[in-house]
Formats: structure tokens, sequence, C-alpha cells
């Protein structure tokens, strides 16, 4: 009964990204990602924009598949963790709906991508008990991020005294720092508070919360398994760093989704131990976490009702994502097929829906004195933005 209804969870979710995608407009790195740049990100895009057209659509279903992926891979690992099935879902429900894994289907961004492979690697571990060498190299090649694993790996061989994975992960962590790099330079600047910030929006604030004293919890008790290495060494590693650069939140947060299992395992036991008169606290915190959960993950698919209440329409997070493809319509329909956007970014959006560059057609986001016509964009007859056509 549990797996059907997670199977059903799993499959409406799918269902609803994948009738949402085609609202979300290409942004100037996802169109970089599909022209400019080379890896499986590119590869899988470009296939899929050959089949189903050059859309929304298309750019964005190969990571709402690997979105579907990673998932059934979190549900089949969660076995190796929690005991009750009725755990196993929740997990794998909590999992489903985290804003953070959600974000990653609907963006196109490596993160995601990392995610699976890195829930591949642990399932491979788990049911095995041998490190699948393969899935590491193949994790090495994705990103420059997955130093992280290499040196959560580290750590994991030392604690278990396991000289083969001591070298191997040495070896890829050396590897991929000589080949990326890693960057240190420029002036020495906190940002705690920004990736504090991130990772509540990741995980939903309680959710987050409970997470870091769920991973203490595992620590002093001396449950530190694979996945509690590679989740702690992801987030502290990111928070000391903060302390020092700004640092891409997007390259650690793949490595501590997946600690849902540890938060969830904690929960549980705390709340089972307990006589039934003193669960109240824990079922009141479990519904308020999932209230919050749900919501900020509703509200980061249809993000547009936002719009209402914020004065400054440009400051909405989604913003990049929105009017890019209105706008090349209202050119192709003026018979318009090149223009010089004026701004790098716009540019490489209007490049994925036709619009070439040239210097004949000018855009501008502020209002010139002379214009051919303005495309004027609103939402439930709120004034959003406008773009000022020139020729």
């Amino acid at each position: 009964m549990y797996r059907y209804l997670y199977l059903l969870c799993l499959i409406v979710v799918t269902s609803l990204l994948l009738f949402e995608i085609n609202s979300i407009d290409i942004s100037y790195k996802e169109s970089d990602i599909f022209f400019e740049q080379t890896g499986i990100l590119n590869l899988l895009t470009n296939l899929s924009a050959n089949i189903f057209g050059l859309n929304n659509f298309a750019i964005r279903l190969p990571t709402v598949i690997i979105y579907f992926i990673s998932n059934i891979l979190f549900f089949k690992l969660t076995r190796y963790y929690l005991n009750k099935y009725e755990d196993r879902v929740t997990a794998s429900l909590i999992f489903l709906l985290l804003p953070g894994v959600i974000a990653g289907a609907i963006v196109v961004h490596i993160s995601i991508v990392l995610i699976m492979f890195v829930l591949l690697y642990l399932y491979i571990y788990e049911k095995t008990k041998h490190h699948c060498i393969v899935v590491l190299v193949v994790i090495a090649f994705l990103d420059n991020s997955s130093m992280i694993l290499f040196l959560s790996l580290i750590f994991y061989s030392i604690k278990r005294n396991n000289k083969n994975l001591k070298i191997v992960s040495g070896i890829l962590f050396v590897a991929t720092v000589w080949w990326y790099g890693f960057e240190t330079s420029g002036k020495p600047q906190s940002y705690f508070e920004d990736t504090i910030g991130v990772y509540l929006s990741i995980f939903s604030p309680l959710l987050f919360l409970y997470l870091l004293y769920s991973l203490y919890r595992y620590a002093i008790k001396n449950q530190t398994s694979l996945l509690w290495f590679i989740s702690t060494t992801a987030i502290t590693s990111s928070i000391l760093l903060s302390f020092r650069q700004k640092i891409i939140l997007e390259d650690f947060a793949p490595y501590v989704v997946m600690a849902v299992i540890i938060v969830v395992g904690n929960f549980l036991r705390s709340y089972r131990v307990r006589v039934p008169k003193f669960r109240k606290p824990y079922k009141y915190l479990a519904n308020v976490v999932l209230f919050v959960l749900v919501s900020n993950s509703v509200l980061l698919v249809y993000n547009k009702p936002l719009y209402m209440f914020i004065d400054k329409p440009k400051d909405h997070f989604a913003f990049a994502f929105h009017f890019k493809k209105e706008l090349a319509l209202k050119l192709h329909q003026e018979g318009i097929s090149c223009v010089d956007a004026n701004d790098r970014r716009l540019q490489k959006s209007l490049k994925f829906y036709g619009i070439r560059y040239c210097d004949k057609t000018q855009i501008y986001t502020k209002k010139p004195q002379k214009y051919s016509f303005e495309v004027k964009n609103l939402w439930k007859n709120r004034y959003i933005c406008s773009y000022f056509v020139v020729y």
C-alpha cells in the first residue's frame, strides 16, 4: 500500500512539473548551456530539442526525467537506512517535495544530474558493499563540485581504515582540484548569512535546522554512515568557506539533500520512544514542517502570483525565467528575426527562440525618446515590465 501511495505521488508531481515547464522561459545561463557549453546537459537538451523542437518543454524535459529517476533511486536507497516501510515512504515524499530538488527538475542545471549519480553510487555501495569506481569517475567528469564528494570519501576511508578507497578518492580529489581549480582569490568577506538563507530556501527553515541537529546527533552517537560523511562534509565545508568568500551553493546542495534520510530516521526514533501523551509536540512540529515544505514547493513552481505582492517586479526570484518567449513571439509577429538587445543575458535568451543578433533593430528596457513599438508584459492586469523596440 505504501509503495503504491508513493508511486502515485511521484507520478502526480512529475506530471504537474511536465505540465508547468512549458511556461518557464529559458534563462541566459540555460541558453549558454544549450548553445555554448559541452557536457551531458548540452547533449541531453540538444537531443530533446531535436525530437520535440526548440521550445521550453523540450529543454526542460531531460531534467524532469532525471528528477523522476533520482526519486526512484532515493526510495530504493532508503531500505538500507530505514526499517519500516512507512518511514521509507515518508523520507521519499519529503525528498520528492524538497524545493531544492524540484528546482533541479525545472531548471537546466547540473545539480540534478549530480544528485542522480551520487544516489546511484550510494545505492550500489549499500547493495554490494563495494565502491563503484566507474560511477565515481563519471561524477568527476560532471562538475567541479565532485571534489566535495571525494573529500568526504577521504574522511570516510580514514574512519573505516579502507586503504583502497583512500587511494582512489585521494587521486580523484587531487585530479579534480588540478583540473577544475579552486577559487580563493579576492578580498576575504563573509557570506555566512547568505549561505544560511539559501539553505533555508532549499530545505524550508525548520527542516534545515532539524537537519543540522540530526547530523550532530548521529555524530555523537557514532552512527556515521557513508551518507552521513557525504552530507556533513558538504554542509560543513560550505559554511566554513562562506566565512571567507561567496560560494556557489548549487555545488554543495546535491550532497546535502539526501540527508533527508537521516532527518526522518532521527525524528521518527525520537517520536516513537515517547509515550503517546508526550508525542504532541512532535506531531505539531511535523505538521508545520510539512505545511511549510509543501507551500514553498508550490510557490517555487507556481510563482507568478508573487508579482502581485512585489513592489519591484524585477526583484522576483524567477524574473529571469519569465516574459522572454512573449517578447520573441511579438518580434516574430512584426517580422523581426534579429535584434541587438543591448543586454547580454536577454540576447542569449532570445537566441533560443529564433531571434539572432544584428544591429538593425534595438531593444531597450528603459523608455527611449523615440521607439517603434512597446512590448508590455502584464500578469493578471498587473504591469511587470516593458521592452521598447527601435528600428
